[in-house]
């Protein structure tokens, strides 16, 4: 009797050893992999845009235009904002730190690839404005004044007197980067939503990069733009002076060509 409970005992503890090393945990994650190309024009893509298993292997490749006018060449492969590689023809293994979007950028003669690396944030709110605080801070760009993209926004309760957005922190928004065709000049249009007494303020600054601007450095800074006052849309009567608490904004752009790659990503 005793040497039959012993065999019982074995064989479920052999069968639970089974379950653990044939990983019986439930059914493999799976990861959606989005593939795009932020020029059509300029190039196109082949694979990705498909449901795989973790552990899968799959290639992705960006095939520049055959249009000799634009001349175009592959530059690299971003994921979620960060280069993962330089390789037109990329391979990896599915997995949570190589799921999402994955961006290529073609590049030709006329393009300069920038993207936001910091926005400096002097509101203006004094220490007695305690119902006072930025609200959204909103980045508008292109080549025709009245006709912008967003290229960047963040809304917070918790914007206050400083304020200092990193690279880190813009990344996290999925920002793409932002291209600057260098024979033509870019419009930028920065609005800082105020709010005081739960009724918001919306300050508007222009700003203009000359087509003879050097943006070709490593960086590219805006000088520090001076906010004068915030407005009311419904009652353009109802504003707050922010001259006089010297308010401004700072807006540093860089090129892509001096991020760092991903730490967790490496080319296969």
């Amino acid at each position: 009797m005793k040497k039959k409970f012993i065999s019982s005992a074995l064989i479920i503890c052999l069968a639970f050893t089974c379950l653990l090393i044939t990983g019986c945990t439930g059914t493999p994650n799976k990861y959606y992999i989005s593939v795009n190309a932020l020029h059509y024009n300029l190039g196109s893509i082949e694979g990705g845009n498909n449901t795989y298993t973790e552990g899968d292997t799959i290639t992705i490749k960006a095939i520049p235009s055959q249009n000799s006018s634009y001349n175009s060449t592959f530059y690299c492969w971003l994921l979620n904002n960060k280069v993962v590689s330089t390789q037109a023809e990329y391979t990896f293994t599915v997995s949570k730190n190589t799921s999402g979007n994955y961006l290529a950028l073609f590049t030709c003669p006329y393009l300069e690839y920038f993207s936001l690396s910091s926005i400096s944030l002097d509101s203006g709110i004094l220490d007695t404005d305690s119902t006072t605080f930025v609200k959204k801070i909103e980045i508008f760009a292109g080549e025709v004044e009245n006709s912008l993209e967003t290229i960047y926004e963040i809304t917070s309760d918790t914007f206050d007197k400083q304020i200092l957005l990193d690279k880190n922190t813009i990344y996290e928004l999925d920002n793409k980067p932002y291209t600057f065709d260098i024979q033509n000049d870019l419009f930028l249009k920065i609005n800082i939503t105020y709010e005081q007494n739960e009724i918001e303020f919306i300050s508007e600054t222009n700003a203009k990069i000359e087509k003879n601007d050097d943006v070709t450095q490593s960086t590219f800074s805006l000088l520090e733009k001076v906010l004068s006052e915030a407005i009311n849309l419904e009652n353009e009567d109802l504003k707050l002076n922010l001259n006089g608490n010297n308010a401004k904004i700072n807006l540093v752009f860089e090129r892509l060509t001096e991020f760092d790659f991903d730490d967790n990503q490496t080319e296969e």
